[in-house]
């Protein structure tokens, strides 16, 4: 198995035949409507798929003939986009690099690895780590009582109210 756009390389192992003809042409057909001549070759496949490569040598003035094939299988990379992930919390990208992000940012990560056929895999995600949004209010000045938020204060001092924003993270 190789990857689309590698190059392969092939090698004739044919030698003389007993009678002392020696190998005057090695032919090659990559199965994919590519051929060549010599010994040796470095080919690249630019789709995917089986293919049969062969190899056809023959001795001076054709006495003998021989051929030998070879099945390729040729694969493709992989490109995986994940969907993003918004979090207050610090955040472990299991599914990819095993790293934790943890300060507040906007993350494009970036993650190659290979298939199981060797060939490039990369992996892409953004993450975005929210952090405790903190609203400071204008002070309030009320004589008897104050009701904010539903609450009813009767007594001096500095009070936080918890919400969330939009993306789920705590908001004082």
């Amino acid at each position: 198995t190789v990857c689309v756009g590698s190059p392969v390389d092939f090698t004739s192992t044919s030698t003389t035949n007993p009678a002392g003809y020696s190998i005057e042409t090695s032919e090659w057909d990559f199965g994919d409507g590519q051929t060549s001549s010599g010994a040796t070759q470095s080919h690249t496949f630019n789709q995917t798929g089986t293919f049969t490569v062969t190899l056809n040598v023959a001795t001076e003035g054709g006495y003998c003939t021989d051929e030998i094939t070879q099945t390729i299988t040729v694969s493709e990379g992989e490109e995986i986009q994940f969907d993003p992930v918004t979090s207050c919390t610090p955040y472990t990208w299991t599914e990819g690099n095993g790293e934790t992000y943890s300060e507040p940012g906007v993350y494009e990560v970036v993650y190659e690895t290979q298939t199981e056929s060797g060939c490039p895999r990369t992996e892409y995600i953004t993450i975005t780590i929210s952090d405790v949004e903190e609203i400071n209010l204008d002070p309030v000045t009320e004589c008897d009582s104050y009701t904010w938020n539903g609450q009813t204060i009767t007594e001096s001092g500095t009070y936080d109210h918890e919400t969330t924003n939009e993306q789920g993270c705590p908001r004082i």
